[in-house]
């Protein structure tokens, strides 16, 4: 049997790396902690207050108006899109596997930098970037559960995530008071970049880049 040090990637605190595990186990804490489920926190907390809704973790089961199919982009057949095979979100919970709008991702931001979701103390601890053990910030630069960029001086905060059949970012610019978001109801096909959907992701961000730098 191989030792804890075997087994990791770098020494703890010496570098960062995402991770979808950490999410899932801090809805675990919350559930246990709380004598609640995930999706009634959730809506007590955040969905319900922020008046947000078609946000909500996702169950096949529940009937939902508009909800659209995920597709995958067939990459062997020119780029067509097929259906994609179910998979339960439901491991992904805590990290993902909630259903939303571009509109409704836009509320979220917004209402978190007005300072309608989080203390004070709490929103600033979340977008500081992390510091690694010799006192240099990690890179991607990444605070608690937020990416951080920067262009020309002026920081912006954002993240992406993808699941089967699915893809979606949000950016936010406080300083220029826009947010960004789209939703993208097809994957990348066998988990490979998809050269047109890369595209029209960079064009998401660059767009967005200017209207903050305007």
């Amino acid at each position: 049997m191989r030792s804890p040090k075997e087994v990791l990637k770098t020494e703890p605190g010496t570098a960062a790396a995402y991770s979808n595990t950490g999410y899932v186990l801090l809805a675990q804490v919350l559930e246990r902690t709380s004598g609640r489920t995930y999706a009634e926190l959730l809506r007590e907390k955040i969905t319900g207050p922020l008046g947000l809704l078609h946000t909500a973790p996702d169950d096949r089961a529940d009937v939902v108006p508009g909800r659209v199919q995920g597709y995958l982009i067939d990459r062997a057949a020119a780029g067509r899109f097929r259906n994609n095979s179910f998979v339960s979100g439901t491991w992904g919970k805590g990290a993902g596997n909630i259903r939303s709008t571009a509109e409704e991702l836009c509320v979220w931001q917004e209402a978190l930098f007005a300072g309608r979701v989080l203390k004070p103390a709490s929103l600033e601890a979340m977008l500081a970037p992390t510091k690694l053990r010799d006192g240099s910030e990690a890179k991607p630069a990444y605070g608690l559960g937020m990416m951080i960029g920067e262009a020309q001086g002026r920081r912006y905060y954002h993240h992406d995530g993808a699941t089967a059949g699915f893809a979606a970012h949000v950016m936010s610019f406080p300083n220029a008071g826009a947010t960004l978001a789209y939703v993208f109801n097809a994957d990348w096909g066998e988990n490979r970049p998809d050269p047109e959907a890369l595209r029209l992701m960079n064009a998401f961000r660059g767009a967005a880049l200017r209207l903050a730098l305007s």
